[in-house]
């Protein structure tokens, strides 16, 4: 054959040598084939929003780079329920040596503050479904378990940060008395607005009817009906009437508040001079 080489030394040994760069290159493009099927599959998967179908086939083509798109588009597709059920499914049926290559991918993204939560999302999904026994006969589980350790507390310290941040505002607003109006404060402009609305109009006053036969001796009796233009609409006040009433309003709740403050002040002072007695 061609592809068969002989050789041979002083030692009197005879080396066959055959040729592998045929079978080599075969194999080379029958996996570049497969590789590019499952892409496809991949894609359609991912197309038909078959999360844990893509999974699978990103994570048995090693690829990170998928696997974390999968993993992003699975928690984004919907509840939150929805893609840990994807990624328990997935993590389920792993070896030891496919949940150190998933722990290995949890490290890797979860150095990165804007993928970690998908790390933190597989990494919950691998403890969920597997026990510290079967963890620990992972090979080499300590280490990556300690550079996920270091880079988790740095995420939690930094949501507890902003955790405290986000309470600023409800302070700021309470402070201000814009959530709450103040203790004590029962004329605020919107409760006088209100008071105002809900206030009835004043009604016209007509003049007294005396009854046929009833006046006095002497008096002429004033005639019942009147203009009509003297008389004020019933369905519209006169605007004046309504300046003039909340006037009067404002007036006696100065008044009101002055007294008040004058009676607490001569009670402090009665107070006072008691104790120096």
């Amino acid at each position: 054959e061609k592809s068969l080489v002989a050789t041979g030394g002083a030692d009197a040994t005879v080396v066959l040598w055959h040729d592998y760069t045929a079978e080599d290159q075969a194999a080379a493009a029958e996996e570049e084939e497969t590789i590019v099927l499952r892409q496809q599959d991949l894609a359609n998967a991912l197309h038909r929003g078959d999360y844990g179908g893509a999974a699978q086939l990103a994570f048995q083509m090693r690829q990170p780079g998928r696997l974390l798109a999968v993993v992003d588009s699975a928690l984004a597709s919907g509840h939150r329920s929805k893609g840990a059920a994807i990624l328990d499914s997935l993590a389920s049926g792993w070896g030891a040596e496919q949940l150190k290559a998933a722990l290995e991918y949890c490290r890797e993204w979860n150095t990165n503050s804007r993928v970690c939560h998908a790390a933190q999302a597989l990494l919950t999904a691998i403890l969920r479904r597997h026990s510290p026994q079967v963890l620990l006969a992972v090979p080499g589980v300590a280490e990556i378990l300690e550079g996920l350790t270091v880079y988790t507390q740095n995420h939690f310290a930094r949501v507890a940060r902003l955790q405290r941040s986000a309470y600023l505002l409800d302070y700021t607003l309470a402070s201000m008395d814009v959530l709450t109006p103040a203790a004590g404060d029962t004329f605020a402009p919107q409760e006088a607005a209100l008071e105002q609305l809900s206030d009835p109009p004043p009604e016209p006053t007509t003049p007294p009817q005396v009854p046929d036969g009833e006046a006095e001796d002497g008096a002429e009796q004033q005639p019942v009906s009147q203009p009509a233009e003297q008389f004020v609409s019933v369905g519209t006040p006169d605007k004046e009437q309504q300046k003039r009433d909340k006037k009067k309003r404002q007036s006696a709740a100065k008044k009101r508040r002055k007294s008040e403050a004058a009676a607490s002040t001569g009670k402090k002072q009665k107070q006072g001079s008691a104790v120096e007695a």
